[in-house]
């Protein structure tokens, strides 16, 4: 057989494998082997990241690395035919080493909650499983309709300080996506530092806030910076943190128990006065 018709076949061949659904899936991020699940790809998951636990079922899956670095020996021997990647802390020579093996690579690094439904309907073509994909954002709207909906009927204006750590003192801004969904339900960040989505600020930059309560995670094992005595409040923070569905439905919880809290106290306190 001729060089030139062999290069037409294997251009042929790669082109047709490219375009089928996606049977074997190696994700190198937690959200997104989240997002595989979402997108109706759990069952097609054969390796994921190191931190990767939801679903539950994944724990007895391959660890094949993380941001730091791949485990390429172990991709390969899973022979994927489509791997998911964080494209906000990949290495970029990992990158070029996947691409060089001819496998598909799909890159997620969602900003905003309309690109993490973006990114479900995306990996369900690339699975096939568009109808799965489709039903999963219809859920993630209808929680983003709920938290707006919270917001309107509480009109809370509530101002929530999400602290990350204490030594240093770490907080999240309103620039991240966690403060965009809490925003959502009238929960606003009072940290505002442009071009930053979490920043290391002074006990003083803290203490000069106007806030109502301070968000810490619940597995904390550090206390709250609270110079003022505001309210605590613990939340799932490793849900909070991940851009997936699953970042709407914690946010939906911390909005409520905010809320319904602060209606509560407010309630009581007017029955005293």
């Amino acid at each position: 057989m001729k060089p030139l018709l062999l290069l037409l076949l294997l251009i042929l061949t790669t082109a047709e494998a490219l375009s089928a659904p996606a049977q074997r899936v190696v994700t190198l991020s937690p959200h997104a082997t989240e997002l595989v699940y979402f997108a109706g790809g759990g069952n097609r998951l054969v390796g994921v990241s190191n931190f990767s636990d939801f679903p539950p079922s994944v724990s007895t899956l391959p660890k094949v690395g993380d941001a730091m670095g791949l485990d390429r020996e172990r991709i390969l021997m899973l022979q994927p035919d489509l791997v998911v990647v964080w494209s906000g802390g990949a290495r970029l020579r990992d990158l070029q080493w996947l691409r060089l093996q001819q496998i598909r690579v799909y890159e997620s690094d969602p900003q905003t909650l309309q690109a993490i439904a973006g990114d479900i309907l995306a990996l369900g073509k690339l699975l096939g499983t568009e109808q799965h994909a489709r039903g999963s954002v219809s859920d993630f709207n209808m929680q983003l309709e709920k938290m707006k909906s919270l917001g309107r009927s509480s009109d809370s204006g509530l101002r929530v300080i999400h602290q990350l750590w204490r030594h240093p003192l770490m907080v999240l801004t309103d620039g991240e996506l966690v403060s965009h969904a809490l925003a959502l339900c009238g929960i606003t960040n009072p940290v505002q530092i442009p071009g930053h989505k979490l920043a290391t600020v002074s006990n003083e930059y803290l203490w000069s806030l106007e806030a109502n309560a301070i968000l810490i995670d619940d597995k904390s094992f550090f206390d709250a910076y609270n110079p003022a005595s505001l309210r605590v409040i613990h939340a799932d923070t490793l849900r909070l943190h991940r851009p997936t569905p699953r970042l709407l439905d914690a946010a939906l919880e911390v909005c409520l128990e905010i809320i319904q809290t602060t209606e509560h106290t407010e309630h009581t306190e007017n029955k005293t006065t």
